[in-house]
């Protein structure tokens, strides 16, 4: 018999969604951010217990650890916004 992987099976789950004009994806009654160049493309998602994976033509863009948040946000630093967003969320090009 050959041995057990060292890592624990982990279930996920995938999806498919869309781009907002917020540069966020809606996964499981929370928000999460990406990119804003992805605005308007279709990603999958993949969802595990415990972390959100984005994808893009089969590329992980992002991930973010899950939140139970109802309707909250989860975002990672500039990420998400254009460079004009930023500069309005004290986030300039520079700062």
């Amino acid at each position: 018999m050959r041995p057990l992987p060292r890592e624990r099976y982990e279930y996920a789950e995938w999806a498919e969604t869309g781009v907002g004009p917020n540069y966020h994806v809606h996964v499981g009654h929370h928000h999460c951010s990406v990119p804003h160049s992805l605005y308007r493309e279709r990603l999958d998602v993949r969802t595990t217990a415990t972390t959100v994976e984005v994808f893009f033509k089969g590329r992980r863009i992002t991930s973010h650890v899950r939140s139970s948040v109802r309707n909250g946000y989860t975002r990672k630093p500039c990420a998400c916004r254009t460079p004009t967003h930023r500069v309005g969320h004290g986030q300039g090009i520079g700062e």
